[in-house]
């Protein structure tokens, strides 16, 4: 083997070793571009389901306050029905003594 030979062989390895690198480090780059790209997915993806987590629970809650303002509705409304039956008893009741009363003082036979 000449000395041209030996450094043909040299320059094969040196390019060779080269490319390597520059392959390394094109991997390198699309790894660290792949992982942003990742880690930006990841941080939408969290941000959409924080989101929709707030949306159902803002519709849970106003279920709920629906839920609770007819259930305070009725009670209203059947204490308002219960006043209205014992103040007409009551109205009844005190006519009838009214007229007992006057009967009874005046007592007409």
């Amino acid at each position: 083997m000449g000395k041209l030979e030996i450094e043909e062989i040299i320059n094969k390895i040196i390019q060779m070793d080269q490319k390597a690198m520059e392959s390394q480090q094109k991997f390198e780059k699309i790894k660290k571009e792949n992982e942003k790209k990742l880690k930006e997915t990841c941080r939408q993806m969290e941000e959409d389901i924080i989101q929709e987590a707030r949306r159902t629970a803002d519709n849970k809650y106003k279920e709920e306050i629906e839920k609770c303002n007819i259930l305070v509705n009725s009670i209203l409304e059947e204490g308002e029905q219960k006043i209205k039956r014992l103040n007409d008893s009551f109205e009844k009741i005190r006519q009838g003594l009214s007229e007992s009363i006057f009967k009874e003082i005046f007592e007409i036979d």
